[in-house]
């Protein structure tokens, strides 16, 4: 309980730019959330639909377009940290292929 007081303490005014890690069903939630306080959300995932696995693509589509109606933007498939570099030398995850987010 203490973790989710500190992390809506940290979201709830707003005007952050968050980056989620995971498009499973806690991960969704979460970007949700702070998209809902005002925070401009990305949310990062290995598979190409969120969800996908646990409810198939249809449904999971189906979510994704939701949450997207409602602020979150997705950056799928994504490569976990250390497989791409930012301009800076820090660690991003990069988007297959194409893109990158750097880790904040």
């Amino acid at each position: 309980m203490d973790d989710s007081r500190r992390l809506r303490a940290a979201l709830a005014d707003g005007g952050r730019n968050v980056v989620m890690v995971g498009s499973g069903w806690i991960g969704m939630e979460l970007a949700a959330a702070a998209s809902a306080y005002g925070n401009s959300v990305t949310l990062l995932g290995l598979e190409e639909v969120p969800l996908g696995a646990a409810i198939g693509p249809e449904l999971g589509g189906f979510f994704r377009s939701l949450h997207e109606a409602n602020g979150v933007r997705f950056r799928l498939p994504a490569r976990p940290p250390g497989s791409a570099a930012s301009r800076a030398g820090s660690p991003a995850w990069s988007r297959m292929p194409g893109r990158s987010c750097p880790r904040t």
